[in-house]
Order: C-alpha cells, then structure tokens, then sequence
C-alpha cells in the first residue's frame, strides 16, 4: 500500500475528510519519479477532442506543453489556415473530421493561450512545491 502524502497525514490527524482518487495506469510517455506518476511534456502526444478547462494546470496540459507551444509558434508566424495547423500540430485531418478538428483546434488554441496567461502562474507555484 501507498504511504499517505503529507496533505492527508494532516487532514487525518485533524479529523477532516480525505478524498481519494484511483489513479489509472499511466499512459506511455509519463515519467515516474518515485510512486506518483508525473506526467511530462511528450513530443507527439495524444491529443483530445477537447482541451481541459479546468482552472489549474492538468495532467493532459503537461503532457500538450510541446503542442500548446507548437500551435502558439503556428499564431506568431503569421497568416497560417487553421485547417493546416490542425492537420500538422494536432494530426486531425480536417477533410476527414471537419467538426471534430474545428473543436480541437479551438479549444487547443484557447488553452494555450490560458496557458500563457493565466497556466504559467500556477506552473511558477508548482516548481516552488518541488
């Protein structure tokens, strides 16, 4: 069995409720650092119909930093089709999947941009926990 974090020693030694989460396997890519898996930045990872949006950064957000800077590059260099961007950084061929891709571009790009918004100050309190 698993050692307690140090979060759940103190809310058990002070008698408030735990949550508990089962953790699945770690897809391929994650990084084990000792017994909790960690995800990290994976250059081709697998990409969802729909970024998170959750206020905190996730797990899937490690995994898409090299894609989250990809499609930020793809905005900088200029007049570049959404459509060309999806195909080549998200690998969703638009012709194929017009409504699934349309989604994933939109809700990738706006994650990014999160990211560099609001995403890097919750990446600057996580480096100072480690």
């Amino acid at each position: 069995m698993r050692k307690p974090t140090r979060a759940r020693r103190i809310a058990a030694r002070r008698g408030a409720p735990t949550r508990t989460r089962t953790m699945p396997e770690p897809p391929p890519g994650f990084v084990v650092w000792g017994q909790e898996p960690l995800a990290g930045p994976m250059l081709e990872p697998p990409v969802g119909d729909e970024a998170p949006t959750d206020d905190a950064i996730t797990d899937y957000d490690k995994m898409l930093f090299v894609v989250y800077l990809r499609l930020l590059d793809a905005e900088a260099a200029g007049p570049v089709p959404w459509e060309e961007v999806c195909r080549v950084v998200l690998r969703i061929d638009p012709a194929r999947e017009p409504d699934r891709a349309r989604r994933a571009y939109d809700t990738h790009m706006a994650r990014a941009r999160w990211m560099t918004e609001v995403g890097w100050r919750h990446l600057m309190r996580m480096s100072r926990l480690h």
